[in-house]
């Protein structure tokens, strides 16, 4: 069980610090993140006080990559889809179109696992946040999300989603990269260990 608890503070610290015992992590959009492991407990510290909302997703997701970490889990700058009872792991850069995507499949009746933090342990997903955050231009399109203003780093519209298993079998790994059509090509194995690696949260 991980305790957190969100405090006002505007220091942030000079460089990101992870341990095996705790974990000191500046924030994007200013201040930080403390973490211990025993017992596991998170401690936000930002210029303005946060809500509820904005503490599950995505300022949550930070601590959940420290002690993904520690219990020898991997974690990705990923969201996941449902497909048949399991989970396809959707990766890509910034703005690659991940979260779009997955609102839209979220719209089409689709069930979505996790955006933007996707934990892995073997061949198990977790399911995230039950929301997915879109940019200004797919919420616009979609007509779809509610305004949440500047949270983190940038502006988002918050599309809610339905409830999932908590644990989830995962199938695969989709790569998402923008082309001048839509296609679907199988990576080589090296290839995928490569994208992986980029897209590792730690």
């Amino acid at each position: 069980m991980l305790d957190v608890l969100a405090q006002q503070g505007s220091e942030t610290p000079a460089a990101d610090v992870i341990t095996e015992r705790r974990a000191e992590l500046g924030l994007a959009a200013g201040g930080r993140i403390h973490v211990e492991r025993e017992p596991l407990r998170a401690v936000f510290e930002t210029p303005a006080p946060l809500a509820d909302g904005e503490l599950v997703h995505p300022y949550l997701g930070s601590a959940a990559v420290v002690a993904a970490f520690w219990f020898g889990w991997e974690s990705f700058h990923a969201g996941a889809v449902v497909v048949e009872g399991g989970a396809w792991a959707v990766l890509g850069e910034r703005e690659a179109g991940k979260s779009s995507l997955l609102a839209w499949l979220a719209l089409t009746g689709v069930d979505v696992a996790a955006d933007d933090v996707l934990v892995v342990d073997g061949a198990t997903v977790f399911a995230g946040p039950r929301a997915v955050d879109l940019r200004r231009e797919p919420a616009a399109r979609f007509g779809a999300g509610e305004y949440l203003g500047r949270v983190g780093a940038r502006e988002r519209w918050r599309l809610q989603l339905g409830p999932v298993a908590p644990e989830l079998r995962l199938r695969g790994w989709i790569f998402l990269v923008w082309g001048e059509r839509v296609e679907a090509r199988r990576l080589a194995g090296g290839s995928r260990v490569l994208e992986l690696a980029r897209q590792r949260a730690i």
